[in-house]
């Protein structure tokens, strides 16, 4: 695995005055940005997560040390993460997001497409952003009715050819 840390969600603002903070989170229960122990910033801080509610997808919560609306802004648009050691093993028919990154993607008719450099959910659903070797990187619908079958180090999906024109 290239990186041993994951990602569970990141601070989009404040909310009120003592030092509450909004977390999009990455987990697939929201709340569960706070179940696995400390976390850690980009820049190497640790950080205690307490969820105080959910609202429509989002984390409300507070944060150890932090008790102003200021020091809430200061960690706008923080990503956090845990050691991938901390995550529970996923059932036998589930993977976590991030253990997509870097496989190989490729389709049943058209052949290899490219190697997955990030997972995005933009609202309508999840996103494989594929890396192509001689071409701008693409963005692949998966799950509902796009299934992708897991193969050692390779998604085999369905490609619609138009997703890959420039």
């Amino acid at each position: 695995m290239a990186d041993e840390r994951v990602c569970l969600g990141v601070i989009t603002s404040a909310h009120g005055v003592r030092g509450m903070v909004k977390i999009k989170p990455f987990t697939e229960t929201p709340g569960d940005v706070a179940a696995y122990g400390p976390v850690t910033l980009d820049s190497g801080k640790q950080l205690t997560i307490t969820v105080k509610s959910l609202n429509k997808g989002m984390v409300l919560a507070a944060i150890d040390g932090v008790d102003s609306r200021e020091a809430a802004d200061d960690l706008r648009g923080a990503a956090f993460h845990v050691e991938r050691s901390a995550l529970p093993e996923p059932d036998e028919d589930s993977i976590y997001q991030a253990d997509l990154i870097g496989r190989r993607v490729e389709d049943p008719s058209l052949g290899p497409i490219g190697e997955v450099i990030g997972v995005h959910d933009f609202g309508a659903g999840s996103m494989l952003e594929v890396k192509r070797p001689d071409a701008s990187p693409v963005l692949i619908p998966f799950g509902g009715d796009n299934r992708m079958e897991l193969l050692d180090g390779l998604i085999r999906l369905s490609v619609n050819p138009v997703w890959l024109e420039e």
